[in-house]
């Protein structure tokens, strides 16, 4: 027998559901009944979902096509659950003639998958196409060499209406984009059921056409080139306007462009979700002056640049009011590259998603403070994880910051330290030159030393390490301010730090 996937252990979860079922204790894998399975097989396949290239692996050799090949039975259950399984054929760059293969094959929706292409090869388009009707997906790397040749001729085989597409992928490479001046001839008239858009390349008319005739895009992700700041702002913030139905916004801007943001009319996404942003901070500025997004449940902000620095008057803080959420949680984790902040609310009920902010990475603590001042107020738990500050936070020069920063928690009624940077935090909260100890953490009721760490520790170690936090306990003690401090010994985080990636 082939080697299988281990499906069984890791679907006991979805396997719950199957009660009705009587199945012995003693049942093997071969007399489990056919809903069992398939049970088990798309359990299976949503494990795969979280891969990076989901489409290619589940239906590719390590996904469906692998199960059905194990005996006849898998075989069967697979191949009558095309619908339940997401069962697609797949074409890629290494995909031979599939005749023989499909004969037998349920008709399946059609994935033509050429991102890894670095030469034009004739059959595999020609084969994925054969039937415009089942294409559901397109994903293609035009590269300069493959334009030169066979470009035309590539766009001439795909000049055909494909009324079941769900996603298209585009990464024009180098400087092929230039060379399209039109949107692609399928996309003349719009695909109704279009929901996915990728692009990567320059902002230019073929963009902005392409933009034009998917106005039902629930996902849409722009890797963009440009020199031309104002050509962004106009074009860009243009097609949003009219993506109503818009579910999540991912975009990557590579620009260096310093001109400031000019804000037009307010315009809405009501649906949207989540939003990640890479670039420069005047094209962030550029697009939270003038957008809002009531339903939004995710913001990452991602300022790769040496050194990051928003304007006087920025709109971010106003854009992140407008949501009108309250943020009770944020967790730090500092390192060379910068400064993470992840701000996770607290859902409403139980099946609420909470919205969660990830600022990643910042240059300086001044400027998260700055910048996220307003929500920073309403924080009661903060949690500080290792590394923290390894060049600063050693030297007297880098504490008066980080007590600055500390300020901006005046609800803060935790405070929650990773292991190893206790001499750290307990520097930044000594009091220095006869400064009150209420000004920090005014409300303050409990540190948590170890929080979430495995690592023991012995019984003398741990009284070092609460009695680099004794000058803060005293000092509010005399403040009549008392707060405790404890030691995590279950290492149970609550669940907003345990799923927050920082």
């Amino acid at each position: 027998m082939p080697c299988v996937p281990n499906v069984l252990n890791q679907s006991r979860k979805s396997q719950n559901s199957l009660d009705n079922h009587q199945v012995s204790p003693n049942a093997t894998i071969t007399s489990l009944p056919e809903e069992v399975l398939l049970e088990i097989f798309d359990s299976y396949r949503k494990i795969l979902h979280g891969e990076r290239d989901y489409e290619r692996v589940w239906n590719g050799n390590e996904g469906w096509l692998k199960l059905a090949h194990v005996c006849q039975e898998w075989r069967q259950v697979v191949l009558t659950s095309p619908a339940r399984l997401h069962m697609r054929l797949l074409f890629t760059e290494h995909t031979t003639r599939y005749q023989n293969t499909i004969r037998h094959l349920p008709l399946l929706p059609v994935v033509l998958d050429h991102r890894y292409l670095w030469g034009f090869k004739r059959h595999c388009i020609t084969s994925a196409l054969e039937n415009p009707g089942r294409v559901c997906g397109i994903a293609l790397t035009i590269p300069d060499n493959m334009w030169n040749a066979s470009g035309d001729e590539l766009f001439a085989y795909m000049n055909q209406y494909f009324p079941a597409l769900e996603s298209l992928e585009f990464d024009c490479i180098g400087t092929v984009e230039p060379k399209l001046r039109n949107s692609p001839p399928f996309l003349a008239t719009e695909p109704p059921h279009l929901r996915r858009l990728k692009y990567t390349g320059e902002i230019s008319t073929f963009i902005s056409q392409v933009l034009l005739r998917t106005t039902s895009l629930v996902e849409l992700t722009l890797c963009l080139d440009t020199d031309r700041f104002s050509l962004l702002q106009t074009r860009l913030l243009a097609h949003l306007q009219d993506l109503s139905l818009l579910r999540s916004l991912d975009l990557e801007i590579r620009d260096s462009s310093s001109e400031p943001p000019d804000p037009t009319k307010d315009f809405l996404l009501p649906q949207l979700t989540c939003l990640s942003f890479i670039g420069h901070v005047t094209q962030l500025e550029a697009l939270v002056a003038c957008l809002v997004a009531p339903s939004l449940q995710e913001l990452r902000i991602s300022l790769p640049e040496p050194r990051p620095s928003f304007p006087t008057t920025t709109y971010l803080p106003r854009f992140i009011r407008n949501m009108e959420r309250s943020f009770l949680f944020a967790q730090l984790k500092t390192s060379d590259e910068g400064i993470n902040l992840v701000m996770p609310s607290s859902p409403i009920s139980t099946h609420d998603t909470p919205f969660r902010i990830v600022a990643s990475p910042m240059v300086s603590i001044q400027q998260i403070g700055a910048v996220f001042s307003s929500i920073l107020a309403t924080v009661q738990d903060v949690f500080i994880t290792s590394p923290f500050l390894p060049k600063t936070v050693p030297h007297t020069r880098g504490l008066p910051p980080w007590r600055s920063f500390l300020k901006l928690f005046h609800n803060a009624k935790m405070l929650r330290i990773s292991r190893c940077i206790e001499p750290e935090v307990g520097a930044i909260l000594r009091p220095d030159n006869g400064a009150s100890a209420s000004q920090l953490l005014p409300v303050l009721e409990e540190i948590e030393l170890n929080a979430g760490t495995p690592n023991r520790i012995d019984e003398s170690q741990l009284v070092s390490l609460l009695d680099l936090f004794k000058p803060f306990v005293d000092a509010r003690q005399k403040a009549r301010r008392p707060l405790r401090v404890n030691w995590n010994t279950d290492r149970v985080l609550p669940v907003h730090f345990c799923d927050a990636e920082v």
